[in-house]
Parts: C-alpha cells; structure tokens; sequence
C-alpha cells in the first residue's frame, strides 16, 4: 500500500509540475514573439521611410 500511494504522489506532483513548466513556457515564448514583432515593426517603419525620402542606401 505505502509503494503505490507514494507512485500516485510523485505522478501526482509531476503533473502539476508539468502544467506549471508549460504555463510558464507559454508566457515566455509569447513575450519574445511580441518583442520579435516590435522589432521587425521598426525595421519596416525605417525602411519605410526611407523608401518614402529617395534614401535607398542599399548600393
């Protein structure tokens, strides 16, 4: 009985461990694609801009 209530402990316990890890896996990974979006934003905007003068200084 002791052995197969402390299996059902550690299983217990790794699966809420796991929806934690994920949980925090999840906000991580959100937050570094907004920040990858804000700046891919700012490259197109200064490009933009750019294109907008007669600036093209690709040559």
């Amino acid at each position: 009985m002791i052995i197969g209530d402390l299996i059902f402990q550690f299983f217990s316990f790794a699966f809420i461990a796991l929806i934690v890890l994920l949980l925090v896996w999840f906000f991580r990974t959100n937050n570094k694609t907004k920040d990858r979006i804000k700046n891919l934003e700012g490259k197109i905007d200064t490009l933009s801009e750019q294109i907008k003068k007669g600036n093209d200084n690709r040559l």
